[in-house]
């Protein structure tokens, strides 16, 4: 074999090693380490990983509990002694605190109608009787989530004044704070091991980056994400550090990817039939926890001049939501998560039709009827997408992400949307021939939509509807205390359509300034969505099961 035969077999074989996708890891065992009729969600392990602290929510309410289990013993404890609305949790580095955020309701509200408050948990005296917690930080006029106890003692969290995150450091002792990442941040994970903050953001070019930062906000790197063409729109990812070297893991639902330090993602191929939430490591960095099941919800038609009997739209045992009636017709268009995945659906009595086939792990953000009842336009995977009652799919082409569909006006090829303005979602409307994007309002917006008229309504992050005039837009007072937290909402016929935390469904006349409660629902209401020959269409929630499951590692 002569010298350059030798070295051309050297170049191709390391060519070969080099270009082989890396396989870190593959995991060989799933088992699951609750199994209630509850939902148990935000489990991380202790420093010593002999315990796996959750959350365990009530069946009636938004509440929860915070628990932790004994991974030998297979024992159960209550650590908070009072249920309320708690945050992700983290660990001091010894092990004997747990740190979490508290949502409350602002006493007196002025820039927010919540309020948060940074709590600690003394761990050891919890394992003996539930405990109390002591107040650490309390913010009335900003929000704080993800708080990480980092090796110098001070506590990172993610902070918003107002539209963007930031990363910032608190130091208990002095009460003082500093900024280390104010650069649109929706994201961040920190490795006690490494001592460096991993932070997903997103810049001033709209491009993704993944900063890798020490706790004291030096930089080490900063590099761009490219999204695969699996993760499909411009998708929030939020990876965590794992036990290779320089990499983080996510999910998006029912895949699961690694991104190194320098941008670049890889596939992950795990079969899995319900969506998992990224890993939470174990300390030996031999498996992971993640949340693992299945919600399921179902539409609902309660009819108005029958003593609001109700009938169950098409049931499923998956998530089912987004109903709308069709004008000029007797079917409904709705979103469903029967097939495996997100898709659009239409049921006209006992009829079924799949109308789209996106791909795994896609997401639906609106669904809308043309005005003659023969179309649809559909938000999905950060785009807008024209269907015929055939199925024939056309994509519409912006200049910016879509988010949400809100509403869609059909004879003048318009549409109200929510898009993403260099990271921020902002109000905005859509020329559809054009695929030109203009925000509306500066303002922060929790739900919008249309009158047949052009009038835009809309929730503001206080939950304060407004409604469009000549030249600005005007409060609705009478419906100040009917938007309840974070509800949506939608017009027919001059009229606006809610409900309230009392789970009242209410009707307000824009013209007469009229205001009547409809009917009380019953507490599984999530949203109403439409209202046909007073026929109220209605997403009730069924089960919403949650489970901490562990995922082990084959090295």
């Amino acid at each position: 074999m002569s010298v350059f035969t030798l070295l051309i077999l050297i170049l191709i074989s390391g060519y070969y090693f080099i270009a082989q996708p890396s396989k870190p890891f593959s995991i060989g065992q799933i088992r699951a380490l609750t199994a209630t009729d509850g939902k148990e969600l935000a489990s991380i392990y202790s420093p010593d990983g002999k315990y796996i602290i959750f959350h365990r929510y009530s069946e009636e309410q938004c509440i929860n509990d915070i628990w932790a289990k004994n991974l030998e013993t297979q024992q159960e404890y209550k650590l908070s002694k009072n249920m309320d609305i708690y945050g992700q949790q983290r660990f001091s580095k010894d092990g004997k605190k747990i740190i979490v955020i508290r949502t409350i309701d602002c006493g007196e509200p002025i820039t927010q109608k919540k309020c948060y408050q940074l709590m600690s948990l003394d761990f050891e005296k919890a394992l003996n009787a539930p405990q109390e917690m002591d107040v650490i930080l309390e913010c009335k006029n900003s929000e704080i989530r993800r708080p990480y106890w980092m090796n110098n003692g001070n506590i990172a969290l993610m902070q918003r004044h107002a539209e963007h995150w930031q990363l910032i450091s608190f130091e208990s002792n002095k009460n003082q704070s500093k900024v280390i990442h104010d650069g649109f941040v929706y994201h961040y994970d920190y490795s006690p091991n490494l001592d460096l903050l991993a932070v997903t953001s997103i810049k001033e070019d709209s491009q993704y980056y993944i900063d890798i930062i020490r706790s004291d906000g030096e930089l080490i790197s900063s590099n761009p994400i490219y999204l695969p063409t699996e993760i499909k729109g411009h998708r929030f990812i939020r990876p965590n550090f794992s036990p290779i070297k320089e990499t983080l893991i996510f999910s998006t639902g029912k895949q699961l990817f690694t991104l190194s330090f320098e941008g670049q993602i890889n596939n992950i191929s795990i079969p899995i039939d319900e969506p998992i939430t990224s890993p939470m490591f174990h300390p030996n960095g031999d498996r992971g926890l993640v949340i693992k099941g299945q919600y399921d919800s179902d539409i609902v038609s309660v009819s108005l001049n029958n003593n609001m009997k109700e009938s169950i739209i098409a049931r499923s045992n998956t998530a089912e939501n987004s109903a709308t009636f069709q004008p000029n017709g007797t079917s409904i268009a709705f979103e469903s998560e029967r097939s495996g995945d997100e898709q659009v659906w239409i049921v006209n009595k006992s009829k079924l039709t799949q109308i789209s086939q996106f791909p795994t792990d896609s997401h639906i953000s609106g669904i809308k009827w043309s005005a003659d009842g023969k179309n649809l336009l559909v938000s999905a995977n950060s785009a807008l997408f024209h269907f015929t009652l055939d199925k024939l799919k056309t994509k519409l082409e912006t200049n910016l992400p879509i988010l949400d569909l809100l509403y869609w006006d059909s004879i003048n090829e318009s549409a109200l949307v929510f898009a993403q303005f260099n990271g921020v979602k902002k109000l905005a409307e859509v020329n559809l021939s054009t695929g030109h994007v203009q925000k509306l309002t500066d303002k922060r917006v929790n739900w919008a939509t249309k009158t047949d008229t052009g009038t835009v309504i809309f929730t503001d992050h206080m939950d304060q509807f407004w409604i469009s005039s000549a030249i600005e837009y005007q409060p609705i007072p009478a419906l100040n205390i009917q938007g309840g937290d974070n509800k949506r909402f939608f017009t027919r016929d001059n009229k606006i359509y809610g409900i309230n935390n009392q789970n009242q469904a209410w009707r307000y006349d824009i013209q007469t300034k009229d205001f009547e409660t409809i009917t009380t629902l019953t507490k599984n209401t999530d949203n109403i969505t439409d209202i046909k020959n007073n026929k109220l269409l209605v997403t009730k929630r069924q089960v919403a099961n949650k489970e901490v499951v562990e995922l082990l590692l084959v090295k």
